[in-house]
């Protein structure tokens, strides 16, 4: 080929490589927008609550327009949804990662994921903002029966998990025969919200990090053989 001549191929990789880039950009682009959605939900909802927050106010909050909302999320119940996601993936361990584990092989790997979990509660400004607004800033109505249904769903689905670990811990003795794996579930359940809500109502009560030990290695003595 003449060296005056254009190299076609080169022109066409060179264009299908600026295409590329562009894309990645518009979609890196739409990801942080998206993103910046969230978090500003999240400042909105635990500010204001939910059902006094308007997609006016949340996109004010995050410096784009109503339709930008519209764009990543259906409605306000979707963003919603979206935001529960998004704070779960604060988590080292997610719902789902909790839900399809194998069972617990002592009280004390319980007990210890349990407390690190707890942790990450206080020490994540993020997460501890979002449990602050689901505890004591939203307001339940019926437009909102998609998310508490599913948040049932899950919360049965994580009981049935921890009874799994009561029968196995029971089976090898770590766990009182005359109490009900089921019951067992429960009561841990009942205690981990109680010492989150009474923390998130009142954090200088205590530090999680330094009382939630203490209190849960009562609580599973309470569970031990004699």
């Amino acid at each position: 080929m003449p060296a005056w001549l254009p190299d076609f191929y080169a022109l066409e990789q060179a264009g299908a490589h600026r295409g590329e880039k562009m894309a990645r950009k518009k979609k890196d682009e739409a990801e942080k927008t998206r993103q910046d959605i969230l978090d500003a939900a999240l400042t909105v909802f635990s500010q204001k609550g939910y059902l006094r927050s308007t997609l006016n106010d949340i996109a004010t909050a995050a410096g784009v327009t109503r339709g930008a909302i519209y764009w990543h999320f259906k409605d306000k119940v979707d963003l919603l949804e979206a935001l529960s996601d998004d704070i779960g993936c604060c988590h080292d361990t997610t719902h789902e990662e909790i839900i399809a584990r194998e069972p617990f092989d002592s009280l004390e790997e319980l007990r210890d994921k349990i407390l690190h979990w707890l942790v990450d509660i206080e020490n994540n400004h993020r997460l501890n903002t979002y449990y602050k607004f689901i505890y004591y800033k939203i307001e339940y109505h019926e437009e909102l029966e998609p998310v508490l249904a599913r948040q049932r769903e899950e919360k049965r689905l994580i009981l049935k998990a921890f009874e799994k670990d009561f029968k196995q811990l029971q089976r090898i003795g770590q766990v009182k025969r005359d109490i009900k794996p089921a019951h067992a579930a429960l009561m841990t359940s009942v205690f981990v919200k109680g010492l989150i809500q009474h923390w998130l109502f009142d954090r200088t009560a205590f530090s999680m990090k330094q009382t939630a030990p203490v209190l849960f290695n009562h609580f599973i003595e309470g569970l031990r053989p004699q």
